[in-house]
C-alpha cells in the first residue's frame, strides 16, 4: 500500500517547520528509520525518518517550504500492515486544517501539563511567552546604516537563528532585567573533580559539577526556575536545565530534564549526550522547547564576565565565566587562587538582587560541600 511520510509532531512550541531538503528521490529502497529529509524548526534541525521499509514512490514537498505538522513530504509503497493509506485529498485537507487552527491559536495558549502555578491548588493551562517581531512602525537598521559603505556579504537569518533573534528582542523589551555575580573559587572543587576522575576513569570536569549545583540550588530557590505572566508568577514543576551550544552561529538550547534528579556523573553524561546529538544532527526534539532554567557556559572561552540575557518564558539565566587567577587574604597572607565568575542575569519584576545573590551562594556552598 501507500502510505505518506509526514512532518511529526517535534515540541509543544513548534507548529510549523521549514524543509531544509530531500534526502530521497523517487524509486529509492529504505529501511524502517532511514532519513528521507532535515526540517528546521525555531528552535533546532531535525532528522525525518521513514516510519516503514519500502521504495519511495514521490515527493510532495520541495527545499524552503514552510509545512504544517503533519504536512506529508514523500508517498512511500511499503507492505507493513501498520501503515496508514496515504489519501492525498484527505492529507491536504489536514495540512490546510493544521495551519488555519495554527494562525487562529491565542499567542499566550498552551497544552503542557507538566507545569503548575505558584498559587496552591491551580493547574491551568501555563500560556506561552508571545514573539515579537519588527512592525512597519518601526525603523529598520538599514536606516542607520553607514552611508556609502560597501558592503562585501549579506546573510539571511533564518529558522532558528531568526527565531532565537525574536526570543532575544522580546525579552529585551518586556523584561526588567538585572544581574549580580559571584566569584566561586574553584580550587577545591578541581582537586575533587580530578580525584574521581583518576579513580574512576569518568569524564567529569569542573563545570559539570557547577551545573549540578545549579540543579540542585533550584529547589531550594523555585522562584528562579519560573515565569512572571502579568501578576502571577508561575513555577514550573519539573527542573529542566537548558545548556547553550552555538551551531554553526546559531543558538541552540537543548535541555537536561528532571535534572534535579540525577547525579554527578549522569548529568555529566547527559551533557555530553546533548553535544553528541547536536553534532550529529539528531537531537531528539522533546529535548528541545522544555527549558525552564538556561545555563550558558564561556569556560572554555576566554571570557570571565558578560551580561547574559534571559530567556524568554524563565525567570533567570545562569552564565559561568572562564578561570581567572585572583588574590585571596588568608590567615594575613596573601595567595592567589582559580575562580570562576557564576553570573545571573534575572528578572527583577519576579526576584530582588538579594535574592539572587543568595541563590549564588546556595551553588558556591554546594560546589564546595557536596561530595562528588
Amino acid at each position: 500500500m501507500k502510505t505518506a511520510i509526514v512532518i511529526p509532531s517535534l515540541d509543544s512550541s513548534s507548529a510549523k517547520a521549514t524543509l531544509v531538503r530531500l534526502v530521497v528521490q523517487p524509486g529509492d529502497k529504505i529501511a524502517t528509520g532511514a532519513a528521507v529529509a532535515e526540517i528546521e524548526t525555531e528552535k533546532a534541525t531535525f532528522t525525518v525518518e521513514s516510519p516503514f521499509a519500502g521504495t519511495i514512490k514521490e515527493l510532495l514537498a520541495s527545499a524552503g517550504q514552510e509545512l504544517t505538522v503533519g504536512a506529508p513530504l514523500a508517498v512511500l509503497e511499503t507492505s507493513d500492515e501498520a501503515a496508514v493509506p496515504y489519501k492525498p485529498e484527505a492529507s491536504s485537507k489536514k495540512a490546510s486544517s493544521g495551519a488555519e487552527a495554527s494562525a487562529k491559536e491565542n499567542p499566550y495558549s498552551c497544552t503542557e501539563s507538566s507545569r503548575v502555578l505558584f498559587n496552591e491548588g491551580f493547574t491551568g493551562a501555563v500560556p506561552t511567552l508571545p514573539v515579537v517581531v519588527a512592525t512597519s512602525k518601526e525603523d529598520s537598521a538599514q536606516t542607520f546604516a553607514a552611508r556609502g559603505m560597501e558592503v562585501s556579504e549579506a546573510r539571511v537569518l533564518h529558522g532558528s537563528g531568526l527565531r532565537t533573534q525574536q526570543r532575544m528582542l522580546w525579552s529585551a523589551r518586556n523584561i526588567a532585567s538585572s544581574s549580580v555575580s559571584y566569584p566561586l573559587e574553584i580550587g577545591g572543587l578541581k582537586a575533587k573533580v580530578d580525584a574521581v576522575r583518576t579513580s574512576t576513569k569518568q569524564l567529569l570536569n569542573v563545570t559539570d559539577a557547577i551545573v549540578w549545583a545549579a540543579g540542585q540550588a533550584l529547589r531550594t530557590y523555585p522562584e528562579f526556575n519560573a515565569y512572571r505572566c502579568g501578576a502571577e508568577l508561575r513555577l514550573y514543576k519539573d527542573v529542566n536545565l537548558g545548556i547553550v551550544y552555538d551551531v554553526q552561529g546559531e543558538l541552540v538550547v537543548p535541555a537536561i530534564t528532571h535534572a534535579d534528579t540525577l547525579t554527578i556523573p549522569q548529568l555529566a553524561e547527559e551533557i555530553r549526550a546533548l553535544y553528541r546529538g547536536l553534532t550529529a544532527r539528531k537531537l531528539p526534539p522533546a529535548k528541545i522547547g522544555v527549558a525552564t532554567f538556561t545555563i550558558s557556559n564561556l569556560f572554555g572561552s576566554g571570557a570571565t564576565q558578560a551580561s547574559p540575557l534571559v530567556n524568554a518564558g524563565q525567570a533567570a539565566v545562569l552564565l559561568l565565566g572562564a578561570p581567572y587567577l585572583a588574590p585571596v587574604e588568608q590567615h594575613g597572607n596573601l595567595r592567589f587562587a582559580q575562580h570562576v565568575n557564576l553570573v545571573l542575569g534575572f528578572d527583577h519584576a519576579i526576584v530582588n538582587g538579594a535574592r539572587a545573590a543568595a541563590f549564588l551562594k546556595s551553588i558556591a556552598r554546594l560546589c564546595t560541600d557536596a561530595p562528588l
